[in-house]
């Protein structure tokens, strides 16, 4: 069995958790697709694999591939688009192949991405979000 191991920022999920208590936030279903445009989704995961792959070297990238290592990106959204909480999460631990300052970077560079075109959702609610990077 591979246990899956999950980074974030521990002020953002200190902030999360208490927004969630706060505002009495319900994670909400997304059957229908967040974004407006199937195109918008698009452009967002790109946007988002462009930052993970600019900022790990080719030497992190290459242990990545050889450990088959699969990133993945959850984003927790508000009902303005706005990202209210962001974890990197893999199978194993990322700290073999990537440096700490790496997964910091890339968590901070997200974090601060502005999202455009989200279907409006009930108020009180977030959704999860999820961009997968493979490296082959």
């Amino acid at each position: 069995m591979i246990e899956r191991f999950s980074y974030h920022l521990q002020d953002d999920y200190n902030n999360f958790i208490q927004h969630k208590l706060d505002n009495h936030l319900e994670k909400l279903s997304v059957d229908n697709g967040v974004f407006v445009s199937r195109d918008s989704e698009k452009m967002y995961g790109k946007r988002i694999l462009g930052i993970i792959d600019k900022e790990l070297s080719n030497k992190e990238k290459n242990r990545l591939y050889k450990n088959q290592r699969l990133i993945f990106v959850n984003l927790s959204i508000d009902t303005k688009g706005n990202i209210i909480f962001v974890e990197l999460s893999c199978y194993g631990l990322m700290e073999k192949d990537i440096s700490s300052k790496r997964i910091f970077n890339i968590l901070n560079k997200v974090k601060k991405m502005t999202i455009n075109d989200i279907r409006t959702f009930q108020n009180n609610g977030y959704i999860k979000y999820t961009v997968v990077r493979r490296f082959q």
